[in-house]
């Protein structure tokens, strides 16, 4: 697959596909979120393939258009934060999964959450092989942070010869909503997919208190892997001070290494009413060379004024090259 330049994404204008959400929760799972698509380009049968997180677990979803998203099945129960890395003709899906007691216990601790990455393998995108341990919060001695041990949100990028997995680390909750998000980014590599992997970045980015944009949470990323760098979209979480409450953007970063990350411009920020208003979540981003237009769908947070209870739907940006 060719790699677009870094310069693609600096040069690109974005708006809203529409005022309302692309992709909704079925009425008994409320939250539909940590979205990670397939073109059809991509997969074998010629649809677009959503996975994502829902409060029963990893959700699959297909599409013809990529705006409606039909649900094929429940691929991983108690499983989370999904991320599709394709190569060759194999699909391996990243996700976090919670420790159990007993093991918090065994390593000698039983106060404080854990969780663990794992990595599963499919041909078809329909059946999965049994998930194993990519990496563990608990042998990554993130108690420096003085948060708990939770890992969440990985993505792997193959980059100058390497496996990269960035991740999520530690967590924090939002003042004003009492959303967990997390604190700081991190990074591991590795010689093969299957590791191990050696953790080269406790915090490549981590929240800062007097930043304009990251002062409440480095919210979440995608990493875009270029011909020339490493693109990343942050998806933040920043205090507004006229305001006086949280809010969130996109922003643009690059990364020449890898490791050392730049901000270029800030590509969108959450509205101040509306289904999107409250807090923007997660992220994933597709060129689709067609219609030489990049796709952003984006999960956000707002509340169900009629059941009173917070919802979580994907929206959908579109970016033209200038």
């Amino acid at each position: 697959m060719r790699l677009p330049l870094s310069s693609m994404l600096e040069r690109t204008s974005w708006y809203s596909f529409n005022d309302g959400p692309v992709g909704k929760a079925r009425s008994f799972e409320p939250r539909l979120s940590s979205p990670s698509i397939l073109l059809p380009s991509e997969s074998l049968d010629g649809l677009w393939h959503l996975f994502a997180h829902t409060f029963l677990g990893i959700g699959h979803y297909t599409s013809t258009s990529g705006l409606n998203w039909i649900f094929a099945d429940m691929t991983f129960s108690k499983a989370k934060d999904p991320f599709i890395f394709r190569e060759g003709k194999s699909y391996y899906m990243l996700f976090e999964e919670q420790s159990s007691f007993a093991e918090r216990f065994s390593k000698g601790d039983a106060r404080h959450k854990g969780s663990r990455i794992m990595i599963s393998s499919s041909e078809d995108l329909y059946s999965w092989s049994e998930a194993e341990v990519l990496l563990d919060a608990w042998d990554l001695g993130l108690s420096a942070f003085n948060v708990n041990s939770h890992i969440s949100h990985p993505q792997l990028v193959f980059f100058e010869g390497k496996y990269r997995l960035y991740f999520t680390s530690g967590e924090i909750r939002v003042f004003d909503n009492g959303e967990k998000v997390p604190y700081a980014l991190s990074l591991a590599e590795s010689d093969t997919l299957f590791g191990p992997y050696r953790i080269t970045s406790n915090a490549v980015i981590r929240t800062e208190p007097d930043s304009a944009y990251r002062s409440l949470s480095i919210g979440t990323f995608r990493m875009i892997p270029c011909s020339d760098a490493i693109a990343a979209i942050e998806a933040s979480v920043f205090y507004d001070r006229e305001e006086k409450r949280s809010r969130s953007a996109l922003l643009l970063l690059k990364s020449e290494d890898g490791e050392n990350f730049t901000f270029i411009k800030k590509m969108h920020e959450t509205p101040l009413s509306g289904w999107s208003s409250m807090m923007l979540t997660s992220l994933d981003l597709k060129y689709l060379d067609a219609d030489s237009t990049w796709y952003c769908y984006y999960s956000c947070l707002s509340r169900n004024e009629r059941f009173h209870f917070k919802e979580e739907n994907l929206g959908l940006l579109l970016g033209r090259v200038l």
